[in-house]
């Protein structure tokens, strides 16, 4: 994506992000994004807000998969990266999550896929028994 393409699309992100509220809402499944209906597995809900885009992916053994991302593209034209731990978990309560515990995974080298900047959090059936 050349220069004048990133800016164009970094303004019209930035003014649909001006639409949107600052906490997450349920996004209907007809207006999902594109890249959304591409995917193997489809996100059983959709959110957005002002700043996050959020897809909870049916559960998985044991866990459901949040993945996070953030709704502003970087000067190379992906998204924006820097989502911080207190911003992971305000996500994670907003979407009805905020008693159960979540991990977030470092897989080997030999598995990592990197498409893009985004986190992704399991959201444990089963309590780990941890106290931090």
């Amino acid at each position: 994506m050349n220069r004048q393409a990133r800016r164009q699309w970094s303004a019209e992100l930035s003014r649909e992000n001006k639409r949107w509220p600052h906490d997450l809402v349920e996004v209907p499944q007809d207006q999902w994004p594109p890249s959304a209906s591409a995917v193997r597995i489809q996100p059983q809900r959709t959110l957005r807000s002002r700043h996050f885009l959020v897809q909870i992916f049916p559960a998985e053994p044991g866990a459901t998969r949040i993945t996070v991302n953030r709704t502003e593209i970087d000067r190379r034209g992906g998204w924006a990266d820097g989502i911080t731990w207190e911003q992971l978990q305000d996500i994670k309560r907003q979407c009805g999550y905020a008693e159960a515990q979540a991990v977030e995974i470092y897989p080997p080298d030999s598995a990592v896929v990197h498409d893009a900047n985004m986190r992704h959090l399991w959201i444990l059936d089963t309590p780990v028994g941890v106290t931090l």
